[in-house]
């Protein structure tokens, strides 16, 4: 997520760009559906979670604030859809085959389609 620019200004920043991402991406693997159920995932997080994400704890009390769900969805209008398609994409990419040697990653679980021939089943 480090590749995706930051289109925000450096005044008022509270919480790391790929913190933010990192977690619209982990609610979404967590079966969030939507811009609301993405924000109120992140809302929810435990402690132990937002800190593996990359928030920071504050440094007085040691806690970690969660952005607001406002914030989450900003964050997703303003990203730049691209790259942040190449970062998941080289990051699927970059992952190790399973021991079967199977090298396709079905994300939607939908298959491709055209890729069905008369003598191989259709790609993931």
């Amino acid at each position: 997520m480090a590749t995706v620019p930051d289109p925000r200004a450096r005044r008022g920043i509270r919480h790391p760009w790929t913190a933010l991402l990192t977690a619209a991406a982990a609610a979404v693997l967590a079966g969030a559906a939507s811009i609301t159920a993405i924000g109120e995932w992140v809302v929810d997080a435990p402690q132990r979670v937002l800190a593996l994400l990359g928030f920071r704890p504050d440094p007085l009390t040691g806690l970690i604030r969660p952005p607001h769900a406002t914030t989450i969805r900003l964050v997703l209008a303003a990203a730049n859809g691209d790259a942040l398609d190449r970062a998941i994409g080289d990051f699927l990419h970059k992952r190790k085959a399973p021991a079967s040697g199977r090298k396709v990653i079905a994300v939607d679980g939908k298959t491709l389609r055209g890729s069905r021939t008369r003598n191989s089943r259709p790609l993931p």
